[in-house]
């Protein structure tokens, strides 16, 4: 145990609250919301190590991890792949949501069949990033009293991509958004107007050139 303390990539080992363990180990489907800082990441780890020794054995179980960016793939599989007993042959893939997009695709059932008229509609040419964001839609208005990262975050965070705006199959009307807790959404009523009014102006400009974006 001391060589292992010693070693230069020793990493102590996570402790969960009673909280985060119930996370863990509670039974079906979990939604986590939280901000950044606040222990998804470590939940998530510890689920999938969680899953993957109940399921031992079990020559049906394979496990998905998807996240924005590879960064993230690649913490959440070296956090896992290091935890005391795994099996490497258990069954996981760690993708990117683009590379998901890519795979759905490819091999959903039927879409070949519409892929013409799907790609009509979603060109990747006409896919909206921030680096669009920024120069086509919030460099044209006049106010500058928000960032643009922070009006594209509340976008796909929240107006476009929450929880709530899935349920209700469209956006977060401007009462809905304001409406969220301070717990989840950090900018004061001000700023959330602010953001709100970006957000109607690059839904114009969206239908106006016939652009899209992920949360679509």
């Amino acid at each position: 145990e001391i060589s292992k303390l010693l070693a230069n990539d020793w990493q102590p080992p996570l402790h969960l609250t009673a909280e985060e363990r119930n996370c863990v180990e509670k039974q079906g489907t979990v939604l986590l919301l939280g901000r950044s800082g606040t222990g998804k990441t470590i939940c998530i780890c510890n689920r999938i190590d969680y899953d993957r020794r109940v399921a031992r054995g079990a020559s049906s179980f394979s496990q998905l991890f998807i996240a924005r960016s590879t960064r993230i793939c690649s913490l959440v599989k070296g956090i896992v792949t290091g935890e005391p007993g795994c099996d490497s042959k258990m069954k996981v893939s760690y993708w990117t949501y683009e590379k998901l997009l890519r795979e759905l695709e490819t091999l959903l059932p039927g879409l070949d069949e519409n892929r013409k008229e799907f790609h009509k509609f979603f060109l990747q040419s006409k896919r909206m990033n921030f680096q669009r964001f920024k120069k086509e839609v919030f460099e044209q208005e006049k106010q500058r009293n928000i960032d643009p990262l922070i009006v594209w975050t509340q976008i796909r965070t929240f107006i476009k991509g929450s929880i709530e705006a899935v349920q209700h199959g469209r956006p977060l009307e401007e009462h809905e958004y304001l409406a969220l807790g301070a717990n989840r959404c950090r900018l004061s009523q001000d700023q959330r107007r602010l953001a709100y009014a970006s957000f109607t102006k690059y839904e114009r400009y969206l239908n106006d050139v016939g652009k899209w974006d992920d949360c679509d």
